[in-house]
This record gives structure tokens, C-alpha cells and sequence, in this order.
């Protein structure tokens, strides 16, 4: 992992599976090539969607509020464009303050967040 990875208090990463930890290394790469830490809000604990990948350990969220608005949607680009096409990155809720980086391993694009 190139980069810091910053654990909001009472997340953990136990329960990951590998796919979720590898694209979170990569993620990782991504804001520190910005000059930015990642902050993981989210992995398997915390409420979700019925059908979340976080329960199964498949997905995660960062935080993104920290970033500069013109380089948010740029940041998910490089993020979806390193992982590859088995992840899915989305960034929810934008302007709100738990607007977050959600990414997850889907590979057959299951959406699961219709309200995106």
C-alpha cells in the first residue's frame, strides 16, 4: 500500500474479503498520488442496503469531503479506471455531509442502490 490509510474510530477491516482489500490498497494509491489521505467510514459493520456488499465483506467506503470539489469526480475515475471493471465506485450522496466513496466488488453489476 502506497499512501496512508486513516480508520474512522469503530470501523474495522476484519471481515474484508481480498477483493475488497486489494481494491482498497489501490484506492489508497489513488488518493495518495493526489497528496491525500484515505479515510475508511465503512466495511462490513454499520447499517446498509438489504442487498449491500458490505455485509458480504465485498465493499467499502471512503471518505471524500476532504478533497477539493474540482477533483472528486476525478479521483473516482482513476479509482474505477485502477480496479478494473469487477468493481464498481460510485460517490453518494454529494453535497451531504456523509457524502462518501462507496466502492465495491461486483463483477456482474449487481446494482444494489437504485437511489444513488
Amino acid at each position: 500500500m502506497a499512501g496512508t490509510l486513516i480508520i474512522k474510530g469503530g470501523v474495522s477491516l476484519k471481515g474484508l474479503q481480498r477483493e475488497a482489500l486489494a481494491a482498497l490498497d489501490e484506492c489508497v494509491t489513488v488518493f495518495s498520488n493526489r497528496g491525500y489521505e484515505a479515510v475508511l467510514t465503512s466495511a462490513r459493520g454499520d447499517r446498509h442496503g438489504a442487498y449491500s456488499h458490505h455485509y458480504k465483506g465485498l465493499a467499502f467506503d471512503l471518505r471524500s469531503q476532504h478533497l477539493r470539489a474540482d477533483e472528486k469526480q476525478e479521483v473516482l475515475a482513476a479509482m474505477q479506471a485502477t480496479i478494473g471493471p469487477d468493481y464498481q465506485c460510485f460517490l453518494e450522496s454529494l453535497g451531504a455531509p456523509y457524502e462518501h466513496y462507496h466502492v465495491e466488488y461486483d463483477p456482474q453489476h449487481v446494482v444494489s442502490y437504485p437511489d444513488i
